[in-house]
């Protein structure tokens, strides 16, 4: 353990595909599934005295806070199309979800976007 937050060394990682047709609460189902099993490899491998990965402290984020509401808003002139499909996936269920305004504010549920790049 290090002080800050996901700084320490790396006993463990996972890679996945994502696929176009994810959006975070996939996501969230399938690191649920993944991480229990990780953490009972990991210590089983502590136990064999594997040593851990040093973490990059360059690639090392502060902490960042819970989304808010003032996170869903689409900037259409800042994003593209390909940006706007992967926001609006990323910030669903669980989280409030995307709006834009239009004289007032619009939320719609955006179900199987499909997005060519």
């Amino acid at each position: 353990m290090t002080n800050k937050i996901d700084s320490g060394p790396i006993y463990s990682s996972k890679n996945f595909d994502l696929k176009a047709t994810h959006d975070i609460a996939d996501i969230h189902k399938r690191v649920n599934k993944l991480f229990p099993k990780m953490v009972l490899e990991t210590i089983k491998k502590i136990k064999k005295g594997i040593k851990p990965k040093k973490q990059n402290n360059n690639l090392v984020n502060e902490v960042y806070r819970q989304r808010n509401e003032a996170d869903g808003e689409i900037i259409w002139a800042k994003m593209n199309s390909l940006q706007v499909f992967n926001f609006v996936r990323a910030i669903t269920k669980p989280y409030l979800g995307a709006y834009y305004y239009n004289q007032k504010k619009i939320r719609k549920k955006f179900i199987n976007v499909k997005c060519q790049n």
